[in-house]
């Protein structure tokens, strides 16, 4: 049921004098279109339409629903699901929730099929234990294929073959250099591209002591002068809010968690759901994904 959306770079266009300057962009949302750059945010219209994926390997026949959301229809219960960690089950007994992806603690960190992921993925089953009583969360957790780097800095997985590649640059490009068989930043402050039409702005920065094309001023907006590149701090969760309330309507619902499973294994951006974030270090950590179930079956954790 997953599909792994790639990258795309968007045209930038001039469209009718009712929006002069306006930028059409792509927001990788299956549910919207007409997507627009607005205040440095691709923002699309929901769209009633079939063929698109929940992530949701417990649900077929997904669609779009009037509200923009990618809905689909309970699998049959007991289907193998998360790349072979679990089978579907009801894991919260609501009429209309559809059934997730539940396994066996004792498989967890057993090899698991992460190519519905992508070609380059190798995984290990990730089991969350919950609450008793409750089935355990499963999915499979996704690591890139290491691959040995040569000299020049050369060396990664093909996503077309799935296979080890001598000719793929490992450096990020405009933001690197190769020094010594290792990828050290470099063009800091200078423009780069980062393939996000809503931040023509954008220059190389460092991040996590790799180079990277960090976002800058969003589209129609001036930007301010500065000498150094300043990293985005993630959102940090409304105080007293639960984690994994991503609308801040006060609950957590089944399609938040799938949200936040999303992020957590890098299928989804952290802006998509920044309440997951309980420690605002930029990732979702398994026990923030258990914070998130216990809000959704009424424990409430800010």
């Amino acid at each position: 049921m997953r599909v792994l959306l790639g990258l795309a770079v968007a045209t930038l266009l001039v469209v009718g004098p009712g929006a002069v300057g306006a930028q059409q962009c792509d927001d990788f949302d299956q549910c919207t279109a007409n997507d627009m750059c607005r205040e440095g945010t691709c923002i699309g219209t929901p769209i009633s339409i079939g063929g698109c994926d929940d992530f949701n390997d417990c649900t077929v026949n997904d669609r779009c629903g009037p509200d923009g959301e990618c809905t689909g229809d309970p699998a049959a219960p007991n289907t193998p699901c998360g790349g072979g960690c679990g089978t579907c089950q009801a894991l919260i007994p609501i009429p209309g929730v559809p059934p997730q992806c539940a396994g066996d603690v004792a498989d967890n960190g057993r090899s698991c099929d992460a190519s519905f992921q992508g070609p380059c993925l190798q995984g290990a089953c990730q089991i969350i234990a919950t609450v008793p009583g409750f089935p355990a969360i499963a999915f499979c957790l996704p690591q890139p294929l290491e691959c040995p780097a040569s000299g020049n800095c050369k060396g990664a997985c093909n996503p077309e073959t799935g296979r080890c590649d001598n000719n793929i640059p490992r450096c990020i490009p405009d933001c690197e250099r190769c020094e010594q068989g290792e990828c050290v930043p470099a063009n800091q402050g200078q423009a780069c591209e980062d393939f996000d039409p809503c931040s023509p702005q954008s220059k190389c920065g460092v991040l996590g002591g790799r180079g990277f094309c960090l976002p800058g001023a969003p589209s129609g907006d001036t930007p301010t002068p500065t000498a150094t590149v300043q990293v985005p701090t993630p959102t940090v969760p409304p105080s007293g809010g639960c984690v994994g309330d991503c609308n801040d309507d006060g609950e957590v619902a089944i399609n938040e968690l799938i949200v936040g499973v999303n992020i957590a294994l890098g299928s989804a951006q952290l802006t998509q759901c920044p309440s997951f974030d309980r420690n605002s270090d930029g990732e979702v950590a398994i026990n923030e994904l258990i914070l998130g179930v216990n809000a959704a079956l009424g424990s409430c954790v800010g």
